[in-house]
């Protein structure tokens, strides 16, 4: 289950109760956040307007920037991934004034991907500078049908894995992804 929360960060000591509404009811249950078994994800995206344009290979977007990087850790260890969004995957998103939101979430999937086998079976602390990703991840939906489609992606690579997850908004200069 993909639960969030925007604003204060959760404490580091003890359960955390999350709320999740089977059958229109609210029930809690305890997330289990052992130091050891637990880990903590940050994830960014960027989608900057280019000032200058060089010869790049044609397989990146050559109006803006779209890259994503993730760092992800527990007691014991410490990992890093970055990567760019193709063209190709920059032009297939729904036409709006900014990407930033896909691209956001583009990187959360991106994370989980590469991380699996890391992050396979364990509580999930995630924390996205996004407050629309963070949004989205919590309601499991999004208006815009390429949004929805990575928003279904993240919730159906955390079942598959056994991710459970905690949704965090942390400030952009809080984020070290």
């Amino acid at each position: 289950a993909l639960q969030a929360v925007t604003g204060e960060s959760m404490q580091n000591e003890g359960p955390i109760w999350s709320v999740l509404p089977p059958n229109g009811d609210i029930y809690p249950e305890e997330l289990t956040l052992d130091p050891l078994e637990r880990m903590v994800l940050y994830t960014d995206a960027e989608w900057t307007a280019l000032k200058r344009f060089g010869p790049w290979h044609p397989w990146y977007c050559l109006t803006h920037t779209t890259g994503m990087g993730a760092l992800a850790f527990n007691g014991t260890q410490r990992l890093a991934c970055c990567g760019e969004a193709s063209a190709e995957v920059v032009n297939s998103l729904k036409t709006r004034e900014t990407q930033i939101t896909a691209l956001e979430l583009l990187a959360v999937a991106g994370a989980l991907c590469t991380f699996a086998a890391s992050l396979a079976g364990r509580d999930l602390i995630l924390f996205c500078d996004n407050q629309s990703v963070c949004a989205a991840l919590a309601k499991g939906a999004s208006r815009a049908l390429d949004l929805q489609l990575f928003t279904t992606a993240v919730h159906g690579l955390c079942h598959r894995w056994r991710i459970n997850v905690w949704v965090e908004w942390v400030p952009t200069k809080g984020n070290p992804a």
